[in-house]
């Protein structure tokens, strides 16, 4: 997003005298300087989405993209293409700075201290909910629509087996990260033993890529295998399983933020509005994550 020129008017410094003194004009810049970065807001996005988020834009403006498939379109690349969006329909017009984390308790470390006013990925209401001192959007990803399935490595002979039971697929080691309560908590109650734990998204895809793990989660991609391609690594879904995770998705908003109310009423507006144009729905599907080609695999559930 560009940012609108903020113009104050000089002449309040010097009205009734013929001249201005230096000192008059410094304090007048600093305070146009002042206003133009209270205009801005910092937003907090992992650094792998950020990075498949400029590839996916290829230089165009994110207000004006209507098809969201592409090579590296996926759930949280064209989620931050979405905040972008409710935001400029709900009235705000400053730019956005983003700030790349690899860690999910430091995202919300930021998120809670007002460092950054908002994340411009979606996050489970369950986690924003423990969190007083975060505000929450409506739903993005209503409840009972977030499917997932379990990525192995492209050489795992497990993916040539025909069939394999239920109690063979609870036997696998599958990787994920404690802090994301919602993925970790149905792993539980589904019966998956074998978790393993990493902060890292690199290194649960690093850690089935060497053998270490079996399996991870991760939502279905747009490419035509499905297949889900990061840090070098190509993983594909164990076929004819989907697990469900029980819960809606929604964009957080810092309480102690400079901004957080009009952020907060703005992506409200214009969230509204994109729902309203099947804007929304349409970006997950072109996006593979809400994905048609794995409507009759066994829906796994807590």
């Amino acid at each position: 997003m560009k940012t609108n020129p903020c113009k104050l008017p000089l002449w309040i410094f010097w009205r009734g005298r013929k001249k201005t003194s230096k000192a008059l004009l410094a304090l007048a810049l600093l305070l146009v300087s002042s206003i133009s970065y209270a205009a801005a807001i910092k937003v907090v996005v992992p650094s792998d989405v950020y990075q498949d988020y400029l590839l996916f834009l290829a230089g165009r403006d994110p207000a004006a993209i209507q098809d969201f498939s592409g090579t590296h379109s996926r759930r949280d690349v064209v989620e931050v293409v979405l905040f972008s969006q409710a935001l400029r329909l709900g009235g705000w017009q400053g730019p956005i700075y983003f700030s790349e984390v690899d860690s999910y308790q430091r995202t919300m470390r930021l998120l809670s201290h007002g460092d950054v006013v908002a994340s411009a990925t979606t996050m489970f209401t369950s986690d924003i909910s423990a969190h007083p001192s975060l505000l929450q959007t409506q739903p993005v990803v209503e409840q009972g629509e977030f499917e997932v399935g379990l990525y192995l490595k492209n050489s795992s002979p497990l993916l040539k087996q025909s069939s394999l039971t239920l109690d063979q697929i609870k036997a696998l080691k599958v990787v994920s990260n404690k802090q994301w309560s919602v993925d970790w908590s149905t792993l539980e109650i589904l019966g998956f033993n074998q978790r393993m734990h990493t902060t890292k998204w690199q290194s649960q895809v690093k850690m089935v890529d060497v053998g270490r793990a079996d399996a991870l989660l991760a939502p279905f991609q747009a490419s035509e295998d499905m297949s889900l391609q990061a840090f070098g690594v190509t993983l594909k879904p164990l076929s004819g399983i989907k697990l469900g995770l029980q819960d809606s998705r929604r964009f957080v908003i810092s309480r102690s933020a400079v901004d957080n109310r009009r952020v907060f009423l703005a992506l409200e507006k214009g969230l509204t509005e994109l729902k309203r144009r099947g804007v929304i729905t349409q970006a997950y599907q072109q996006s593979g994550f809400l994905q048609s080609k794995v409507a009759d695999w066994q829906l796994i559930t807590p």
